[in-house]
């Protein structure tokens, strides 16, 4: 018997559709054996023991789709399709590279959705954008949904602009070709962080820190309860609790400190801004180093060389 798994002198074989079809019916064997759905891989295995056979995959799935038999067995999905899609087209370069001082007032923006737990375990979304700058929320939105509505209904809310950033982390939702348009359409340029690397938008998950630590929602019974202690907080975080790294000023008084500036005081607090900036990058780049090394993927050598 040869790898087709017939023998030439007992079939009537005239054609290259002759001998699919009969290999196709040991697969249909297979395939309706005890009534199971079976991927590919389960026919190549079940093949040699039912039917004294082996085929490659690359043939058992030649002949299911040349016979109409489509494997649905972890059959990718269409969204996921599109999701994998999506990243690869539309990922955006990390453009702000930590430099969330380095500007004027609304000219970077940042944004992220987090989850907000009340109730007996019950769970909200919550979702906003913040000035990179001032430390003001911009907008937010709460929902029960984690989708693109989400998103949108977040940046309804922005006006046309030019030379303005929009920062986000590679969540699904950026990706969105819908979500990139509406940004593109009102101006502004996106940067998302790199993968995985929470500091990237780290001003952001700051925000959502002092939410949570601040920020009781444990009572909380409805989605209606939850977006009215939001909206309370937000006000409260604008405009009456102050930061200690804005002058100890609220971001709304912030925000207004800033924009009362000169053209040459703004140079000046620039100059600061940049030095606080390359400091805060030394440190980063310092400890990066030390945490290559103690990976191996640094010698100390080359550590000590490189701090001289």
């Amino acid at each position: 018997m040869n790898n087709s798994g017939y023998k030439l002198n007992n079939w009537n074989i005239e054609s290259l559709d002759d001998i699919d079809e009969i290999d196709f019916q040991y697969i249909k064997t297979v395939m309706d054996y005890k009534g199971f759905k079976k991927g590919s891989r389960t026919i190549y295995m079940m093949l040699p023991g039912m039917c004294g056979v082996h085929f490659g995959r690359a043939k058992i799935l030649r002949l299911m789709k040349k016979y109409g038999f489509v494997c649905t067995v972890r059959k990718e999905r269409p969204e996921l399709k599109t999701n994998k899609e999506n990243l690869k087209n539309n990922r955006k370069p990390n453009l702000l590279k930590r430099r969330f001082r380095l500007a004027r007032p609304n000219e970077i923006l940042l944004t992220d959705v987090s989850y907000l737990k009340y109730s007996t375990n019950k769970t909200e979304y919550f979702s906003c954008i913040k000035d990179a700058v001032t430390g003001r929320i911009v907008n937010h939105v709460t929902s029960s949904a984690n989708d693109l509505n989400l998103a949108t209904d977040t940046i309804d809310c922005l006006n046309s602009t030019e030379n303005a950033l929009f920062h986000s982390d590679q969540g699904t939702l950026y990706f969105n070709d819908e979500f990139q348009n509406k940004l593109k359409k009102l101006g502004y340029e996106q940067s998302m962080s790199r993968r995985g690397n929470c500091w990237d938008n780290s001003s952001q998950e700051s925000y959502f820190g002092h939410m949570k630590d601040e920020c009781d929602f444990s009572k909380c019974s409805t989605p209606e309860d939850v977006k009215k202690k939001v909206d309370e907080y937000v006000y409260y975080y604008n405009y009456e609790r102050p930061q200690w790294t804005r002058n100890k000023m609220t971001p709304v008084d912030y925000e207004n400190y800033l924009n009362s500036m000169s053209d040459g005081e703004y140079s000046e607090y620039m100059e600061i801004e940049q030095e606080k900036y390359d400091k805060m990058m030394e440190k980063a780049g310092i400890k990066a180093l030390k945490r290559a090394v103690e990976l191996g993927a640094f010698t100390q050598e080359k550590l000590e060389l490189w701090l001289k």
